[in-house]
Protein backbone atom coordinates (compact mmCIF):
# COMPACT_ATOMS: atom_id res chain seq x y z
CA UNK A 1 0.00 0.00 0.00
CA UNK A 2 1.55 3.26 -1.05
CA UNK A 3 1.41 6.23 1.29
CA UNK A 4 0.86 9.53 -0.45
CA UNK A 5 2.27 12.72 0.97
CA UNK A 6 2.44 16.37 0.08
CA UNK A 7 5.52 18.30 1.09
CA UNK A 8 5.34 22.05 1.50
CA UNK A 9 8.72 23.81 1.38
CA UNK A 10 9.69 26.09 4.20
CA UNK A 11 10.61 28.94 1.89
CA UNK A 12 13.58 31.19 2.33
CA UNK A 13 13.61 30.92 6.11
CA UNK A 14 16.85 29.11 7.17
CA UNK A 15 16.87 26.17 9.54
CA UNK A 16 17.29 27.58 13.02
CA UNK A 17 19.99 25.77 14.92
CA UNK A 18 19.45 27.94 17.95
CA UNK A 19 15.82 26.77 18.19
CA UNK A 20 16.93 23.15 17.82
CA UNK A 21 19.38 23.64 20.67
CA UNK A 22 16.73 25.24 22.87
CA UNK A 23 14.31 22.43 22.06
CA UNK A 24 16.88 19.83 23.06
CA UNK A 25 17.68 21.69 26.28
CA UNK A 26 14.00 21.77 27.20
CA UNK A 27 13.63 18.11 26.27
CA UNK A 28 16.51 17.20 28.59
CA UNK A 29 15.06 19.24 31.44
CA UNK A 30 11.59 17.77 30.99
CA UNK A 31 12.90 14.23 30.65
CA UNK A 32 14.94 14.67 33.82
CA UNK A 33 11.87 15.91 35.68
CA UNK A 34 9.64 13.16 34.28
CA UNK A 35 12.04 10.40 35.37
CA UNK A 36 12.83 11.92 38.77
CA UNK A 37 11.92 9.45 41.48
CA UNK A 38 11.44 6.79 38.79
CA UNK A 39 8.45 8.63 37.34
CA UNK A 40 6.21 8.96 34.26
CA UNK A 41 4.17 12.00 35.10
CA UNK A 42 1.57 12.58 32.36
CA UNK A 43 0.05 11.01 29.25
CA UNK A 44 2.98 9.55 27.27
CA UNK A 45 5.57 10.63 29.80
CA UNK A 46 8.22 13.33 29.25
CA UNK A 47 6.46 16.24 27.53
CA UNK A 48 4.14 13.73 25.84
CA UNK A 49 7.00 12.30 23.77
CA UNK A 50 6.37 8.64 24.63
CA UNK A 51 10.13 7.95 24.55
CA UNK A 52 12.31 6.21 27.14
CA UNK A 53 15.77 4.65 26.96
CA UNK A 54 14.66 1.79 29.25
CA UNK A 55 15.30 -1.57 27.56
CA UNK A 56 12.11 -3.62 27.70
CA UNK A 57 12.23 -7.18 26.29
CA UNK A 58 10.45 -7.57 22.96
CA UNK A 59 8.86 -10.92 23.81
CA UNK A 60 7.17 -11.99 27.02
CA UNK A 61 4.82 -14.68 28.32
CA UNK A 62 2.53 -14.96 31.35
CA UNK A 63 5.53 -15.95 33.48
CA UNK A 64 7.35 -12.77 32.43
CA UNK A 65 4.99 -10.43 34.29
CA UNK A 66 6.14 -9.17 37.66
CA UNK A 67 2.43 -8.93 38.37
CA UNK A 68 -0.98 -8.82 36.77
CA UNK A 69 -3.35 -6.94 39.08
CA UNK A 70 -7.15 -6.89 38.90
CA UNK A 71 -8.43 -3.31 39.12
CA UNK A 72 -11.76 -2.23 40.64
CA UNK A 73 -13.93 -0.86 37.84
CA UNK A 74 -12.91 -0.32 34.23
CA UNK A 75 -11.13 2.31 32.20
CA UNK A 76 -8.82 3.10 29.31
CA UNK A 77 -6.69 5.94 30.72
CA UNK A 78 -2.97 5.27 31.10
CA UNK A 79 -0.96 4.86 34.32
CA UNK A 80 1.24 7.64 35.69
CA UNK A 81 4.07 7.03 38.17
CA UNK A 82 5.74 9.17 40.83
CA UNK A 83 8.12 8.10 43.59
CA UNK A 84 7.35 4.38 43.06
CA UNK A 85 3.58 4.87 43.19
CA UNK A 86 1.21 4.24 40.26
CA UNK A 87 -1.94 6.32 39.83
CA UNK A 88 -5.00 5.37 37.75
CA UNK A 89 -8.63 6.38 37.30
CA UNK A 90 -11.34 3.70 37.11
CA UNK A 91 -15.14 3.87 36.85
CA UNK A 92 -18.26 1.87 37.57
CA UNK A 93 -20.03 2.05 34.22
CA UNK A 94 -23.44 1.45 35.85
CA UNK A 95 -23.38 3.87 38.79
CA UNK A 96 -20.95 6.41 37.35
CA UNK A 97 -18.72 6.37 40.44
CA UNK A 98 -15.13 7.29 39.60
CA UNK A 99 -12.30 5.87 41.67
CA UNK A 100 -8.82 7.33 42.01
CA UNK A 101 -6.32 4.55 42.68
CA UNK A 102 -2.80 4.50 44.08
CA UNK A 103 -0.78 1.28 43.77
CA UNK A 104 2.64 0.26 44.97
CA UNK A 105 4.84 0.17 41.88
CA UNK A 106 6.87 -2.84 43.01
CA UNK A 107 4.04 -5.16 44.08
CA UNK A 108 0.88 -3.78 42.45
CA UNK A 109 -0.83 -3.65 45.84
CA UNK A 110 -3.54 -0.98 46.11
CA UNK A 111 -2.29 1.50 48.72
CA UNK A 112 -5.43 3.64 48.71
CA UNK A 113 -8.52 4.34 46.68
CA UNK A 114 -10.87 7.31 46.72
CA UNK A 115 -14.43 7.14 45.36
CA UNK A 116 -16.17 10.14 43.80
CA UNK A 117 -19.91 9.92 43.24
CA UNK A 118 -20.89 11.06 39.76
CA UNK A 119 -23.63 10.46 37.25
CA UNK A 120 -23.09 7.81 34.60
CA UNK A 121 -21.97 9.49 31.40
CA UNK A 122 -23.10 8.77 27.87
CA UNK A 123 -20.11 8.02 25.66
CA UNK A 124 -18.99 6.37 22.44
CA UNK A 125 -18.67 2.56 22.71
CA UNK A 126 -14.91 2.89 22.23
CA UNK A 127 -14.64 5.44 25.04
CA UNK A 128 -15.20 4.90 28.77
CA UNK A 129 -16.06 6.91 31.87
CA UNK A 130 -12.41 6.65 32.96
CA UNK A 131 -10.58 7.47 29.74
CA UNK A 132 -8.30 10.22 31.03
CA UNK A 133 -4.72 9.99 32.27
CA UNK A 134 -3.78 11.77 35.49
CA UNK A 135 -0.92 14.25 35.93
CA UNK A 136 1.40 13.95 38.92
CA UNK A 137 4.30 15.77 40.58
CA UNK A 138 5.72 16.31 44.05
CA UNK A 139 2.65 18.28 45.20
CA UNK A 140 0.02 15.69 44.28
CA UNK A 141 -1.94 13.86 41.60
CA UNK A 142 -4.69 15.40 39.47
CA UNK A 143 -7.64 13.66 37.79
CA UNK A 144 -10.35 14.79 35.35
CA UNK A 145 -13.66 13.34 34.18
CA UNK A 146 -16.84 14.78 32.72
CA UNK A 147 -20.57 14.15 32.26
CA UNK A 148 -23.77 16.06 31.47
CA UNK A 149 -23.73 17.55 34.97
CA UNK A 150 -20.19 18.93 35.12
CA UNK A 151 -16.52 18.66 34.30
CA UNK A 152 -14.83 17.47 37.51
CA UNK A 153 -11.20 18.22 38.35
CA UNK A 154 -9.71 16.79 41.53
CA UNK A 155 -6.36 17.27 43.26
CA UNK A 156 -5.18 14.74 45.86
CA UNK A 157 -2.00 14.44 47.87
CA UNK A 158 0.12 11.30 47.70
CA UNK A 159 -1.68 9.78 50.68
CA UNK A 160 -5.11 10.10 49.05
CA UNK A 161 -6.31 13.23 50.87
CA UNK A 162 -8.48 15.48 48.67
CA UNK A 163 -6.72 18.83 48.36
CA UNK A 164 -9.48 20.41 46.29
CA UNK A 165 -12.25 19.56 43.86
CA UNK A 166 -13.63 21.88 41.18
CA UNK A 167 -16.77 21.53 39.05
CA UNK A 168 -17.00 23.37 35.75
CA UNK A 169 -19.41 23.49 32.80
CA UNK A 170 -21.13 20.21 31.77
CA UNK A 171 -19.83 17.92 29.02
CA UNK A 172 -22.79 17.10 26.78
CA UNK A 173 -21.26 15.57 23.65
CA UNK A 174 -22.16 11.97 22.94
CA UNK A 175 -18.57 10.80 22.44
CA UNK A 176 -17.90 11.38 26.12
CA UNK A 177 -14.98 13.08 27.85
CA UNK A 178 -11.27 12.39 27.35
CA UNK A 179 -9.18 15.49 28.10
CA UNK A 180 -6.15 14.74 30.30
CA UNK A 181 -4.32 17.43 32.34
CA UNK A 182 -0.65 18.39 32.42
CA UNK A 183 1.39 20.22 35.05
CA UNK A 184 3.64 23.24 34.56
CA UNK A 185 5.33 24.74 37.62
CA UNK A 186 2.45 25.51 40.02
CA UNK A 187 -0.28 25.18 37.37
CA UNK A 188 -2.56 22.33 36.34
CA UNK A 189 -3.45 22.93 32.68
CA UNK A 190 -6.30 21.40 30.69
CA UNK A 191 -7.25 21.64 27.03
CA UNK A 192 -11.03 21.64 27.57
CA UNK A 193 -12.10 22.06 23.94
CA UNK A 194 -15.70 20.99 23.31
CA UNK A 195 -18.69 22.29 21.39
CA UNK A 196 -20.43 24.01 24.32
CA UNK A 197 -18.35 26.65 26.10
CA UNK A 198 -15.03 25.13 25.10
CA UNK A 199 -11.96 26.64 26.74
CA UNK A 200 -8.37 26.23 27.80
CA UNK A 201 -7.81 26.60 31.54
CA UNK A 202 -5.06 26.74 34.14
CA UNK A 203 -5.77 26.10 37.82
CA UNK A 204 -3.52 26.66 40.81
CA UNK A 205 -2.28 23.14 41.58
CA UNK A 206 -2.31 23.80 45.33
CA UNK A 207 -5.79 25.35 45.63
CA UNK A 208 -7.72 24.58 42.42
CA UNK A 209 -8.41 28.28 41.89
CA UNK A 210 -8.69 29.48 38.31
CA UNK A 211 -5.53 31.29 37.17
CA UNK A 212 -6.53 31.89 33.56
CA UNK A 213 -9.12 30.86 30.99
CA UNK A 214 -9.18 31.17 27.19
CA UNK A 215 -12.61 30.91 25.58
CA UNK A 216 -12.70 28.88 22.37
CA UNK A 217 -14.92 28.17 19.36
CA UNK A 218 -14.12 24.49 19.39
CA UNK A 219 -17.33 23.03 17.80
CA UNK A 220 -16.28 19.44 18.60
CA UNK A 221 -14.84 17.82 21.70
CA UNK A 222 -11.08 17.35 21.62
CA UNK A 223 -8.95 14.71 23.37
CA UNK A 224 -5.52 16.02 22.37
CA UNK A 225 -3.20 16.68 25.34
CA UNK A 226 -0.95 19.79 25.13
CA UNK A 227 2.82 19.87 25.36
CA UNK A 228 5.50 22.52 25.89
CA UNK A 229 7.58 24.16 23.16
CA UNK A 230 10.49 26.60 23.72
CA UNK A 231 10.42 30.01 22.06
CA UNK A 232 13.54 31.73 20.73
CA UNK A 233 14.40 32.92 24.24
CA UNK A 234 14.10 29.43 25.69
CA UNK A 235 10.83 30.22 27.48
CA UNK A 236 8.10 27.60 27.34
CA UNK A 237 4.99 27.98 25.22
CA UNK A 238 1.99 25.68 25.55
CA UNK A 239 1.05 23.92 22.31
CA UNK A 240 -2.62 22.99 21.85
CA UNK A 241 -4.19 21.20 18.86
CA UNK A 242 -7.87 21.50 17.86
CA UNK A 243 -9.84 21.09 14.63
CA UNK A 244 -11.19 24.66 14.36
CA UNK A 245 -8.32 26.52 16.03
CA UNK A 246 -5.62 24.39 14.46
CA UNK A 247 -2.39 24.73 16.44
CA UNK A 248 -2.16 27.40 19.13
CA UNK A 249 0.72 28.75 21.20
CA UNK A 250 -0.07 30.07 24.68
CA UNK A 251 2.02 31.72 27.39
CA UNK A 252 1.61 29.26 30.29
CA UNK A 253 2.11 31.93 32.96
CA UNK A 254 -0.47 34.46 31.74
CA UNK A 255 -2.75 32.49 29.41
CA UNK A 256 -2.07 34.95 26.58
CA UNK A 257 -2.52 33.51 23.09
CA UNK A 258 0.80 34.13 21.33
CA UNK A 259 -0.07 32.75 17.92
CA UNK A 260 -2.55 30.54 16.11
CA UNK A 261 -2.21 28.63 12.86
CA UNK A 262 -5.55 27.32 11.58
CA UNK A 263 -3.83 24.43 9.88
CA UNK A 264 -6.81 22.11 9.29
CA UNK A 265 -9.64 22.49 6.74
CA UNK A 266 -13.13 23.11 8.11
CA UNK A 267 -15.28 21.93 5.17
CA UNK A 268 -15.96 18.58 6.86
CA UNK A 269 -16.24 17.76 10.54
CA UNK A 270 -12.96 16.62 12.09
CA UNK A 271 -11.60 16.03 15.57
CA UNK A 272 -8.16 16.28 17.22
CA UNK A 273 -7.64 13.12 19.26
CA UNK A 274 -3.91 12.50 18.84
CA UNK A 275 -1.63 14.76 20.87
CA UNK A 276 1.11 17.04 19.48
CA UNK A 277 4.76 15.99 19.48
CA UNK A 278 8.02 17.85 18.93
CA UNK A 279 10.79 16.96 16.49
CA UNK A 280 13.82 19.22 16.69
CA UNK A 281 12.43 22.71 16.07
CA UNK A 282 9.17 21.38 14.60
CA UNK A 283 5.73 21.16 16.21
CA UNK A 284 3.70 18.28 14.77
CA UNK A 285 -0.10 18.16 15.11
CA UNK A 286 -2.73 15.68 13.88
CA UNK A 287 -6.42 16.12 13.05
CA UNK A 288 -9.05 14.14 11.13
CA UNK A 289 -12.13 11.99 11.46
CA UNK A 290 -12.69 8.29 10.66
CA UNK A 291 -13.11 7.94 6.87
CA UNK A 292 -12.58 11.63 6.12
CA UNK A 293 -9.17 13.03 5.12
CA UNK A 294 -6.70 13.29 7.96
CA UNK A 295 -3.79 15.64 8.34
CA UNK A 296 -0.39 15.74 9.99
CA UNK A 297 1.08 19.24 9.89
CA UNK A 298 4.57 20.33 10.94
CA UNK A 299 5.05 23.96 11.95
CA UNK A 300 8.16 25.92 12.85
CA UNK A 301 8.19 28.97 15.11
CA UNK A 302 9.65 31.85 13.06
CA UNK A 303 9.63 34.29 15.95
CA UNK A 304 7.77 34.17 19.22
CA UNK A 305 4.37 34.91 17.71
CA UNK A 306 4.49 33.63 14.13
CA UNK A 307 4.75 30.17 12.54
CA UNK A 308 5.46 28.71 9.14
CA UNK A 309 4.26 25.40 7.73
CA UNK A 310 7.17 23.13 6.84
CA UNK A 311 5.36 20.02 5.56
CA UNK A 312 2.08 18.13 5.74
CA UNK A 313 0.87 14.58 5.08
CA UNK A 314 -2.78 13.95 4.20
CA UNK A 315 -3.21 10.26 3.42
CA UNK A 316 -3.27 7.00 5.42
CA UNK A 317 -2.39 8.51 8.76
CA UNK A 318 -3.70 7.90 12.31
CA UNK A 319 -6.94 9.29 13.63
CA UNK A 320 -6.51 8.21 17.26
CA UNK A 321 -2.91 7.01 17.97
CA UNK A 322 -0.42 9.81 18.66
CA UNK A 323 2.78 9.77 16.54
CA UNK A 324 6.14 9.09 18.14
CA UNK A 325 9.47 10.72 17.24
CA UNK A 326 12.72 8.83 17.74
CA UNK A 327 16.05 10.21 16.58
CA UNK A 328 15.56 11.49 13.01
CA UNK A 329 12.32 9.59 12.32
CA UNK A 330 8.61 10.06 12.87
CA UNK A 331 6.63 6.83 13.33
CA UNK A 332 2.89 6.51 12.75
CA UNK A 333 0.54 3.66 13.62
CA UNK A 334 -2.72 4.10 11.73
CA UNK A 335 -5.89 2.89 13.47
CA UNK A 336 -6.17 -0.15 11.18
CA UNK A 337 -2.55 -1.19 11.59
CA UNK A 338 -0.63 0.53 8.79
CA UNK A 339 2.77 1.38 10.30
CA UNK A 340 4.84 4.11 8.65
CA UNK A 341 8.20 5.79 9.08
CA UNK A 342 9.13 9.31 7.89
CA UNK A 343 12.11 11.60 8.22
CA UNK A 344 10.67 14.26 10.48
CA UNK A 345 12.69 17.17 9.09
CA UNK A 346 10.93 17.05 5.71
CA UNK A 347 7.97 14.65 6.02
CA UNK A 348 9.37 12.21 3.44
CA UNK A 349 8.30 8.58 3.70
CA UNK A 350 10.95 5.97 4.48
CA UNK A 351 8.71 2.88 4.65
CA UNK A 352 5.20 1.66 5.40
CA UNK A 353 4.02 -1.84 6.32
CA UNK A 354 0.69 -3.38 7.28
CA UNK A 355 0.48 -5.18 10.60
CA UNK A 356 -1.55 -8.26 9.70
CA UNK A 357 -4.10 -9.97 11.97
CA UNK A 358 -4.26 -7.12 14.44
CA UNK A 359 -7.55 -5.44 15.27
CA UNK A 360 -7.90 -1.70 15.64
CA UNK A 361 -5.40 0.44 17.53
CA UNK A 362 -6.78 2.99 19.99
CA UNK A 363 -3.77 3.47 22.27
CA UNK A 364 -0.58 5.21 21.16
CA UNK A 365 2.91 3.87 20.47
CA UNK A 366 5.83 4.37 22.85
CA UNK A 367 9.55 3.82 22.35
CA UNK A 368 11.53 1.87 24.94
CA UNK A 369 15.21 1.28 24.27
CA UNK A 370 14.87 1.67 20.50
CA UNK A 371 11.81 -0.60 20.22
CA UNK A 372 8.24 0.57 19.56
CA UNK A 373 5.42 -0.97 21.61
CA UNK A 374 1.71 -0.53 20.85
CA UNK A 375 -1.30 -2.55 22.00
CA UNK A 376 -4.25 -3.27 19.71
CA UNK A 377 -7.88 -3.25 20.85
CA UNK A 378 -7.90 -7.05 21.19
CA UNK A 379 -4.93 -6.94 23.57
CA UNK A 380 -2.13 -7.91 21.17
CA UNK A 381 1.04 -5.89 21.72
CA UNK A 382 3.06 -5.34 18.55
CA UNK A 383 6.79 -4.69 18.98
CA UNK A 384 8.95 -3.44 16.11
CA UNK A 385 12.25 -1.66 15.65
CA UNK A 386 12.32 2.14 15.70
CA UNK A 387 14.62 2.34 12.69
CA UNK A 388 14.79 3.14 8.99
CA UNK A 389 13.89 -0.48 8.15
CA UNK A 390 10.73 -2.22 9.32
CA UNK A 391 11.34 -5.25 11.49
CA UNK A 392 8.55 -6.82 13.53
CA UNK A 393 10.17 -8.25 16.65
CA UNK A 394 7.33 -9.85 18.59
CA UNK A 395 3.65 -10.13 19.27
CA UNK A 396 2.52 -10.44 22.89
CA UNK A 397 -0.98 -11.36 24.05
CA UNK A 398 -2.51 -9.63 27.08
CA UNK A 399 -5.71 -11.67 26.92
CA UNK A 400 -8.02 -8.68 27.39
CA UNK A 401 -9.20 -5.60 25.50
CA UNK A 402 -6.68 -2.76 25.63
CA UNK A 403 -7.17 0.83 24.47
CA UNK A 404 -4.54 2.52 26.60
CA UNK A 405 -0.92 3.62 26.17
CA UNK A 406 1.97 2.02 28.12
CA UNK A 407 3.88 3.89 30.83
CA UNK A 408 7.61 3.35 31.33
CA UNK A 409 10.03 3.92 34.21
CA UNK A 410 13.74 3.19 34.40
CA UNK A 411 12.94 -0.35 35.61
CA UNK A 412 9.65 -1.43 34.02
CA UNK A 413 6.80 -0.95 31.57
CA UNK A 414 3.17 -0.86 32.72
CA UNK A 415 0.18 -1.64 30.51
CA UNK A 416 -3.41 -1.10 31.58
CA UNK A 417 -6.09 -3.25 29.97
CA UNK A 418 -9.81 -2.76 30.59
CA UNK A 419 -9.70 -4.33 34.07
CA UNK A 420 -6.04 -5.20 34.81
CA UNK A 421 -2.61 -3.64 35.22
CA UNK A 422 0.44 -5.54 33.90
CA UNK A 423 4.06 -4.95 34.99
CA UNK A 424 6.92 -6.04 32.68
CA UNK A 425 10.49 -5.71 33.99
CA UNK A 426 13.32 -4.19 31.98
CA UNK A 427 16.02 -6.41 30.52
Amino acid sequence: MKLLSKTIPSGACPHRLEIVSLTLILFIALASLAHADNGWTRFRGPNGSGVSDTKIPAKWTDSSYRYKVKLPGTGVGSPVIWNHKIYLLTADEKSGTRTALCLDEETGKILWDKDFKAAAARHHPLNSMASTTAAVNESGVFFTWGNKEALSIVGLDHKGKVLWQESREPITEGHGFGASPILYKNLMILGNDHKDDGNLIALDAKTGKLKWKIDRESQRITFSVPCLYPDKNGKAQLLFVNWIHGMTGVNPESGKVLWENRAFPTEKSERAIASPVLAGDLMIGVCGFTKYPKHIVALRLVNNNKTEEVWRIEAEIPHIPTPVVYKEHLFLVEDKGLVSCYTHKDGKKVWSEQLEDYKLFYGSPVVAGGKIFIASKDGSVAVFEASDKFKLLARNELGEECKSTPAITKDSMYIRTLTHLFAIDAE
